[in-house]
Formats: structure tokens, C-alpha cells, sequence
């Protein structure tokens, strides 16, 4: 109608009114699904995050991370006109949650969620005071031992650099990853390492395998997880985990 020009002019223009109207419902509605499934992967991935005891809004990701490390430039926040166009701020809506869905996602790959050895590896030791195996006194049990074969595979369980990968005394062979924020994960009693200090991993990559050096009675992975060098208990990550 609006491109009949035999038709009075108020009716073309109303034709067209009329379809641009429709064309911004159907785009509105394809905004409203996307920034929907942007909101839904925050909230999980938050979720994720939280349920390791850390602080999402405290956390920053990695440099190496990050999409850009040649930006810059003073922080000034936008500011939405509240009587701007409804396709506008929708869009600026879905921009929101994107950027955030994408910051948390950058940020667990930095975040020791995963197991460092295959699913099927038995847990033999936990987290906390035990009694010691070769003296039999009570101790503390900074990490957690999994029971694994002489020269299995053992993987990084976040992205990080290699801070430690060579002896260091009752760990034996060990290997330590910085996560970034504080985060470490330690992996000892390995039979080989195969990393070195400096070198970049990504999450899964191999960096040794499992052995008995150190102090040991058998072959088996001991792994830890530290905050500024404090011990956590590494099945609070491992859990966090499985919600991805």
C-alpha cells in the first residue's frame, strides 16, 4: 500500500507507520530472546562462581584473558535515557548482559573448577586433619589425594601461568599453576612434569603425570587449591564445577 501511489497520500503513510511499527514488535521480541539467554548464562555461571565461596564482583580476568590488553582510557558511566527509544534501550539491555555473560565466562576458565585427573579416579584422602600415614599423629591435610595408576595423566584445571614445576620437598615432583586473584592449584608426587616455570596452560592441558615422589606410600595425585596461600578445600571447586 505505502509504495501505491494511486492512493491518497495520509493512507500510504499510515501503511507505512503501520509496518515499521511491526518490524520494531518483531525486533524488540528477537532482543527480548537474546538478552533472555544472556541473563539466564549470567545467572548460571554466577551461580557457579558463588558456590565456590569466591566473590563474582571482586574477581577480574587475567590479562591474558582478556580480548585487548592495549585499551584504555577514564571510566565514565552511561548513561540510558529513560525516554530513548524502546528498540534502543533494549538493545542497550542486551548489551549489558552480554558483556557481563562474557566477562564471567573469561573468568571461570581462571577458576580451578575441574578434576585433575579423569572422573573415575577414587578420592583416598580429603581435605582437613587426618591421621598422618607414616607416623600416625593427627595432621592437616591441605589438599586432597586422588588414587590414580604410575604415569596417568594429570590436567591443569584452569587457565594460568607455571609458577613452581620441579622438586619442592615432601610434594616431591610438583607442579604450581597462578590462576590470577590470588588463586593457586598445586599437583604433587609426579612421576614426570611436563611443563615449565613461565609457560602459559590453558584449562585440561597436560602438565605431568602421576607418581609417588616425595612423601609418599603409593602412586596417587595430591592436588590443593590456595587463596593468597591459604588452603581450600579443593572438592568445593570440583563441585562448583559439575553446575557447567
Amino acid at each position: 500500500i505505502a509504495a501505491d501511489s494511486r492512493l491518497p497520500v495520509e493512507m500510504r503513510i499510515g501503511a507505512l507507520s503501520s509496518s515499521l511499527d511491526l518490524i520494531e514488535a518483531e525486533q524488540l521480541k528477537k532482543v527480548a530472546t537474546i538478552s533472555s539467554a544472556a541473563r539466564t548464562k549470567t545467572q548460571k555461571l554466577r551461580s557457579v562462581i558463588a558456590a565456590t565461596g569466591l566473590s563474582t564482583d571482586r574477581l577480574r580476568v587475567p590479562a591474558a584473558g582478556r580480548t585487548s590488553s592495549a585499551t584504555g582510557g577514564p571510566f565514565v558511566p552511561f548513561k540510558l535515557d529513560p525516554n530513548g527509544p524502546a528498540f534502543e534501550r533494549a538493545v542497550l539491555n542486551l548489551q549489558h548482559y552480554a558483556v557481563e555473560a562474557d566477562r564471567l565466562q573469561r573468568l571461570v576458565l581462571h577458576i580451578p573448577v575441574t578434576r585433575p585427573v579423569p572422573g573415575h579416579a577414587a578420592i583416598t584422602s580429603g581435605f582437613g586433619s587426618r591421621v598422618d600415614p607414616f607416623n600416625g599423629r593427627i595432621a592437616s591435610h591441605t589438599g586432597i589425594d586422588f588414587r590414580e595408576q604410575q604415569g596417568a595423566p594429570v590436567y591443569s584445571t584452569a587457565a594460568g601461568r607455571i609458577v613452581k614445576a620441579g622438586r619442592n620437598g615432601g610434594y616431591g615432583n610438583m607442579v604450581e599453576i597462578d590462576h590470577g586473584n590470588g588463586l593457586t592449584s598445586r599437583y604433587a608426587h609426579l612421576s614426570v612434569i611436563t611443563v615449565s616455570n613461565g609457560q602459559w596452560v590453558k584449562r585440561g592441558a597436560g602438565i605431568g603425570k602421576v607418581g609417588s615422589t616425595g612423601r609418599s606410600t603409593g602412586a596417587h595425585l595430591h592436588y590443593e587449591v590456595r587463596l593468597n596461600d591459604t588452603p581450600l578445600n579443593p572438592m568445593r571447586f570440583i563441585k562448583a564445577g559439575r553446575k557447567l
